[in-house]
């Protein structure tokens, strides 16, 4: 959950009393998500940041792990077909939708 790691991020900092997470973990690159949109917390992620990283966005549901990005710099998502869940794809006609 970003927010979480985003308190967890600003404890660190402060707690260590540096500027931003890459003087603790200069090798840090990616961070994987879900759950949730990313969007509302990039601009506060990218504050306690000494540099860019990659954003990995994930969909997980209570059913497994249904799709992740597969790309980082694209919004859509890869779906995940071997992993035992069951999918339909049912057409949709707006004709009959009604």
């Amino acid at each position: 959950m970003p927010a979480w790691i985003q308190i967890l991020l600003e404890k660190i900092i402060a707690y260590h009393k540096v500027k931003n997470i890459h003087e603790i973990w200069p090798n840090l690159r990616v961070y994987v998500h879900g759950g949730v949109s990313f969007d509302p917390y990039r601009k506060g992620f990218e504050k306690l940041l000494g540099r860019p990283i990659y954003y990995i966005e994930t969909y997980l549901a209570s059913e497994g792990f249904i799709a992740y990005q597969a790309l980082p710099n694209r919004k859509s998502m890869r779906l995940v077909l071997n992993n035992g869940i069951f999918y339909e794809f049912v057409l949709f006609d707006e004709k009959t939708s009604r």
